[in-house]
């Protein structure tokens, strides 16, 4: 199975005079199966994401959803709110609710179950971002899509439920991002970047990100394309990757011993 591109862009997609960014025309020809993006640029505030944009990404392919965060709780969930329904309205497939807290208290957890009802109600799905590993299997009630961020790795060696859902429900990133690198084995480029796509894949997680930065498309990301559309190209990178290997023999370590757990707590 080939990886689905998924892509997180958080520039501009369009100028005021409606003209699109050379980002724009790229992720457009890219045609990425779930792409992530802000629709607001602030200071001053100005939406680039156009209602016709959103047909020709849409047209093409691609699950688009818009950047709304929460601030751990900190944000009023009223203006949370107002935001994904604006991006709603603009005809996007869902909402990335970023900054969400891995361990939401009984009130926490009845506002983040209200607002995803809302965005829900108004025909969107949703993606929960913690960027956490130890994420609690509760979070897949509310959303469509778990997103781990950088943890995905420690949340692929960790989770003892991740098992119990497809690949499709997870999200991971691979940036050099602030704070990413003490995540990650490495620093991302086109050879890295496939490779952890690759060994994203093998411990399931469906969805996986690779780039530099969240305000710009990488240099390499046409290479990174095409490459991730030739399943020959994928496997040479995957012999490059140190950890791919090592992470699917500590799956299979992991639910080895978990079996066993399981199997003495039924003889128990």
């Amino acid at each position: 199975m080939k990886p689905p591109l998924s892509v997180v862009y958080y520039g501009w997609l369009s100028r005021p005079d409606g003209t699109l960014t050379p980002a724009a025309r790229r992720l457009l020809a890219a045609r990425p199966e779930l792409l992530i993006v802000a629709p607001v640029a602030h200071q001053p505030a100005f939406c680039h994401l156009r209602p016709e944009l959103v047909d020709q990404f849409q047209a093409g392919g691609s699950r688009l959803f818009a950047y709304v965060a929460t601030a751990y709780g900190r944000r009023d969930p009223h203006e949370s709110w107002q935001e994904a329904r604006r991006a709603l309205q603009l005809g996007v497939d869902g909402i990335l609710l970023d900054e969400v807290p891995h361990d939401l208290s009984p009130v926490g957890e009845q506002v983040c179950h209200e607002l995803c009802h809302r965005i829900r109600e108004a025909g969107g799905q949703v993606i929960l971002n913690t960027g956490v590993a130890e994420t609690p299997e509760s979070l897949l009630e509310l959303a469509d899509i778990l997103m781990l961020e950088h943890a995905w790795r420690r949340f692929a060696l960790a989770s003892r439920w991740r098992q119990r859902y497809p690949p499709a429900r997870f999200l991971g990133v691979s940036s050099n991002e602030p704070g990413a690198r003490r995540l990650l084995s490495s620093r991302v480029n086109l050879s890295t970047a496939l490779a952890a796509t690759r060994a994203a894949m093998a411990a399931g997680i469906g969805w996986h990100v690779a780039t530099e930065r969240y305000i710009r498309l990488p240099t390499w990301f046409e290479h990174y394309v095409a490459a991730l559309r030739s399943e020959a190209a994928l496997e040479g990178a995957v012999e490059r990757e140190i950890d791919a290997p090592e992470l699917a023999t500590e799956l299979d370590r992991r639910g080895d011993s978990e079996n066993q757990a399981a199997e003495g707590e039924a003889e128990c």
